[in-house]
């Protein structure tokens, strides 16, 4: 069996350099750890979603640039991430999927979500071919995020020309109880087409979107055997997928929320280049979790309260204001 990483990883639309050296140093930590093969999550050089840059040819031209420069610096390992491929007019969402400087497969994804937070349609051109690609004894089939949501979809076509593992590289967004909608459709892939699936989705903030990250594994019938962390950057491991036990399932909590809200805060904020945030404060509940998420996304010492009375205010806003400011180790104005 071949032993897998998945590098759940946060980067950032358009810092090629940030993304490359993050891709470098997930690929040498997993090789310290004996990893045959490395998967990233959905579009990891450019960072999603990166909407009208890629108008920008510069741009498409500067991914396929550090994309040759992953290939050609790593060694060792096999690594399946997301680019973006430039064939004559069109682009294409893709996977590369590479060893020792030399490409094995690239895959273009084939169902291009349109709606709610989606618009790729605008962008990309789908895919219209699926590979099974042979990975030292195993038989390895590559879907893209929304193709693995298709029912009767790339992960049927690839179980009928054989694989025996599929890899799906993700950049799902969160919302409240999206963990157990994305749960189910995997799960049911799994179990429908009889393979065992390694997902691996994004974690990070960028713009209005949060991605919460939860990397999956699920044996051949369709039971999940490994989750990784909410909210955080990890590295997974996972070898023999027919002997894992089952994972325990984590509930839905309110604390997922908060935590999505946090992360949100925080990952704007730096990625934006912003530091310190100043908030006014009015003693009620909205100020008071707003900087509370505050604090804990930046650090108290980046926080600064104001309290702004007016002749409606009572003498406990005033005060709860003061209060809340105390509590949280914050200064107050």
């Amino acid at each position: 069996m071949i032993k897998i990483a998945i590098a759940q990883i946060n980067t950032t639309v358009g810092d090629f350099n940030g993304n490359y050296n993050k891709i470098l140093d997930s690929i040498d930590q997993v090789k310290k750890e004996g990893a045959d093969l490395v998967v990233f999550p959905e579009l990891t050089i450019t960072g999603y979603p990166p909407r009208d840059l890629l108008i920008k040819k510069s741009f498409v031209k500067k991914n396929k640039e550090i994309l040759d420069r992953i290939v050609q610096n790593t060694s060792g390992i096999a690594i399946i991430l997301g680019y973006v491929d430039a064939a004559e007019s069109n682009l294409y969402n893709a996977a590369a999927f590479f060893e020792n400087g030399k490409m094995i497969g690239n895959y273009h994804k084939m169902h291009l979500p349109n709606y709610d937070v989606f618009d790729e349609k605008r962008y990309f051109t789908p895919g219209d071919e699926t590979d099974v690609y042979d990975f030292r004894g195993v038989r390895i089939g590559i879907t893209v995020c929304e193709d693995i949501w298709i029912d009767n979809g790339p992960v049927s076509l690839l179980k009928k020309k054989g694989a025996e593992l599929i890899i799906n590289i993700s950049a799902s967004p969160y919302h409240a109880e999206k963990e157990a909608i994305r749960r189910g459709v995997i799960a049911k892939q799994a179990k429908d087409n009889a393979v065992p699936v390694v997902y691996c989705n994004l974690v990070g903030g960028q713009d209005d979107l949060i991605f919460d990250g939860r990397s999956y594994v699920f044996n051949n019938n369709g039971i999940l055997v490994k989750e990784m962390g909410s909210f955080v950057e990890e590295l997974g491991f996972v070898e023999d997928i027919a002997t894992m036990p089952p994972a325990v399932i984590k509930p839905t909590m309110l604390g997922d929320i908060y935590q999505a809200l946090v992360l949100g805060v925080k990952d704007y904020f730096r990625k934006n280049g912003f530091s310190k945030a100043i908030l006014g404060l009015s003693g009620g509940i909205d100020s008071a979790l707003t900087a509370a998420i505050a604090v804990e996304a930046l650090g108290k010492a980046n926080v600064r309260g104001i309290c702004m009375p007016s002749k409606f205010s009572s003498e406990g806003s005033v005060s709860d204001s003061y209060v809340l400011a105390d509590n949280l180790g914050i200064t107050c104005d």
